[in-house]
């Protein structure tokens, strides 16, 4: 090994160790937890994630989607789509996470506000 090849490898733990942390503290930031949902590329909504029961419906000509907020999560309940891959998906709660329905173009975002 030469001395760039050793320097490039430090570089390169360096800079994923500084993602990792970035990545650490922003999901740790204090605030209310929304989900921004959009279809097709377009704001259908913000909710706040709360402890109590919450059905979203989204029915456009793309498909039929149905979220549900529970417990401070959100987790596509149900969807028309062939592969259901967004439905098994599971519930999100941390800053970043995202539930992705691609057949009936519903992109779901968690921040913090």
């Amino acid at each position: 090994m030469k001395k760039s090849d050793i320097t490039i490898i430090i570089l390169i733990v360096l800079t994923a160790i500084v993602f990792i942390a970035y990545q650490k503290l922003n999901s740790q930031k204090e605030g209310k937890l929304i989900a921004e949902i959009y279809v097709a590329d377009e704001l259908f909504g913000t909710y706040e994630l709360t402890d109590e029961e919450q059905k979203i419906l989204i029915d456009t000509i793309y498909g039929t989607n149905i979220l549900i907020i529970h417990n401070k999560t959100i987790e596509m309940y149900e969807s028309d789509c062939d592969n259901q891959l967004c439905v098994h998906m599971g519930a999100k709660s941390k800053n970043g996470e995202m539930i992705v329905c691609l057949p009936n173009k519903v992109f779901v975002e968690i921040k913090i506000k």
